[in-house]
């Protein structure tokens, strides 16, 4: 499948919260700053912390946890998440952030035309804003490793395209990842799926960007609609 178009913007992925501060930095398809981009959401922003450094941040309002309650102490640390990252980079309240699903399944921040996405593992926690539509999960390599078929299942690349994607992890936050960003999930699997470079497409949905990172134990994927 040829003639794929990258993203037009780069994501940015943190993994410290002070690393977020300081405004957003955009950029061309080139990968060239934007001047006079600092200060506005540009392109896909995520951030990714341990479930104890979550934890400490700023209890939710009694609608946030409202939101949060079907889905118990992880809805809650995904949510604390999601407003802090919400405040540094779109300038508003923590406690005026709430995540929401439209109608076409697709999550999104109230009051803001910015998508959304969240993620839970033990011991870890992500969120990620964008301007359009996006999907976040994080994947523990171990159990990965450990459910090396299942997380493999429809991908068919070479063992150096294997590690590209930073393995068995990184294949199936990927896929998890790309569920979120087409407002699925699995209960409606796709026909196939097509990894193309960086691009996996959940057929028959459009091809979405990918940016994988490891870090430690974790690996995590960044998908984005282009």
């Amino acid at each position: 499948m040829g003639g794929i178009a990258r993203p037009a913007r780069r994501a940015v992925i943190c993994w410290r919260l002070a690393d977020v501060g300081g405004g957003v930095r955009g950029f061309d398809a080139d990968g060239f700053e934007i001047a006079g981009a600092v200060g506005g959401l540009i392109g896909p922003v995520a951030l990714v912390l341990p479930e104890a450094e979550v934890a400490a941040l700023p209890a939710l309002t009694a609608a946030q946890l409202a939101d949060a309650a079907h889905g118990g102490a992880p809805s809650v640390l995904r949510r604390q998440l999601l407003a802090a990252l919400a405040q540094r980079v779109l300038g508003v309240g923590a406690r005026d952030v709430r995540l929401l699903c439209g109608a076409d399944r697709q999550r999104f921040v109230s009051g803001r035309s910015m998508f959304a996405s969240v993620a839970w593992r033990p011991g870890w926690v992500a969120a990620a804003i964008a301007p359009t539509p996006v999907g976040i999960d994080v994947e523990l390599v171990a159990e990965a490793e450990s459910a090396r078929d299942v997380a493999l299942a429809g991908f068919e690349g070479s063992p150096t395209d294997l590690a590209a994607w930073h393995g068995p992890a990184g294949i199936w936050a990927a896929k998890e990842a790309a569920f979120k960003a087409n407002g699925r999930d699995l209960t409606s699997p796709p026909t196939r799926w097509d990894f193309n470079g960086m691009t996996l497409a959940a057929m028959p949905f459009a091809p979405l960007a990918m940016t994988i990172e490891r870090c430690g134990p974790v690996v995590i994927a960044l998908a984005t609609g282009m």
